[in-house]
């Protein structure tokens, strides 16, 4: 597959450049501006620009960058209102207006570019970077509606951020191996899964393929009615839909956006049974436009919810020792009662009751200071005790 690719991307190279020559050979005088120069045919649509350690920026064609609307900037299109008196601002509203017409655009000599450079070239089909060039600037061809082939330099040494973001007619490039960072969403388009990144890069950041990786694993943790997940994040993936299983059949119980700030995410599947076992799914997919894009395989994961939680409702203290009372949840064998000093850690046991026991005091505390307790309650099965989640948390200061 790599040698058919490389095969049509040199038929393609050896194609433009042949139409280079022929223009060349009957082209009219070169346009100057300061260290660029350049030469446009209006019946091919090709435009040679050639710099002598020049840079070029996104106003340089005269064209509003779509990457300056994306960042929301205030900057004004200056090249429409021009004197025509004035030989400089006539000769680029000259280049406005051929860049509109361009088809083809060759970069030849020393040219470096800013962000967002060509972003505004809404009709190029196909642009050839300068053989000088090491770096693409963040969003270099952001967004561009008709470009299909893009010829990258011998030497590149990195493609930042956004670069191709966008293209989705994008089909022709091959990445050179002198390549050894890809950032960021920097080859985002439809097309990005038929892009082949040389394994001799050595950054490839999320966003540069549609399909994203597998999950390795799912964490579930059950608890009374419901069940929370976890898991590591991967690259190139905007959502994870969780699934449970239904007889035979799966269905769909929500979808999780991608958390922009954290290696792992979470959800949580409510409104289940107590005591129930369940088998659930998780599946990365990646949404770009209105496709999307699956992981190739699911996680699976089981998970059995606990028993029902009590409520403590009421606490009353009285010469030492306090008296709560909870909830009588029913299917129960029995209930714990734990106490601390401490609202969040700390906790010991004070003793365990039997089913429909709702109420305990608890003695021998210190008078003066505050006690927190908390209520659980438990089942006996074949392989252990199981146990609900905590109830709420109520406390006292003793009497």
């Amino acid at each position: 597959m790599n040698k058919t690719k490389s095969i049509v991307m040199l038929t393609l190279v050896i194609a433009l450049f042949a139409v280079l020559f022929c223009f060349n050979a009957s082209a009219a005088e070169w346009n100057n501006f300061t260290n660029i120069a350049y030469t446009f045919d209006e019946d091919t649509g090709v435009m040679v620009v050639r710099g002598d350690n020049a840079t070029i920026d996104e106003h340089f064609f005269g064209r509003f960058s779509s990457w300056c609307h994306y960042r929301e900037c205030e900057c004004i299109d200056f090249f429409y209102d021009y004197d025509e008196e004035d030989e400089y601002e006539s000769a680029l509203a000259k280049l406005e207006y051929r860049a509109d017409k361009t088809k083809i655009l060759i970069f030849e000599g020393s040219i470096e570019f800013e962000e967002g450079a060509l972003s505004g070239l809404d009709n190029i089909e196909t642009i050839i970077l300068p053989d000088s060039l090491e770096i693409i600037e963040r969003a270099l061809c952001y967004n561009l509606p008709k470009l299909k082939t893009v010829v990258l330099p011998s030497g590149l040494k990195e493609i930042r951020q956004e670069a191709f973001a966008g293209c989705d007619k994008l089909l022709n490039i091959t990445i050179p191996s002198s390549v050894k960072r890809i950032e960021r969403n920097a080859l985002y388009c439809s097309n990005a899964d038929r892009f082949i990144i040389p394994d001799t890069v050595e950054f490839v950041g999320e966003g540069n393929k549609n399909t994203p990786d597998c999950l390795e694993s799912v964490t579930a943790t059950p608890h009374s009615g419901y069940v929370s997940f976890s898991w590591k994040q991967v690259n190139d993936a905007s959502h994870y839909r969780v699934f449970v299983r239904e007889g035979n059949k799966w269905k769909k119980v929500e979808d999780v956006e991608k958390r922009k700030t954290y290696d792992t995410n979470v959800a949580i599947v409510r409104n289940l049974k107590n005591l129930t076992k369940y088998t659930f799914a998780v599946r990365p997919y990646n949404k770009v436009g209105d496709k999307i894009y699956w992981a190739p395989k699911y996680v699976k994961v089981t998970a059995t919810t606990l028993l029902e939680k009590t409520d403590v409702k009421t606490a009353s203290t009285k010469n030492g020792a306090v008296k709560i009372i909870w909830d009588d949840i029913g299917g129960e064998q029995g209930y714990q009662v734990w106490y601390s000093t401490k609202s969040y850690s700390g906790y010991k046991k004070y003793s365990n009751y039997k089913a429909n026991v709702t109420q305990a005091t608890v003695a021998k505390l210190t008078s003066g200071k505050t006690y927190y307790f908390k209520v659980r309650s438990y089942l006996k099965t074949d392989s252990g005790y199981v146990y609900s989640d905590w109830s709420n948390v109520k406390s006292l200061k003793v009497k």
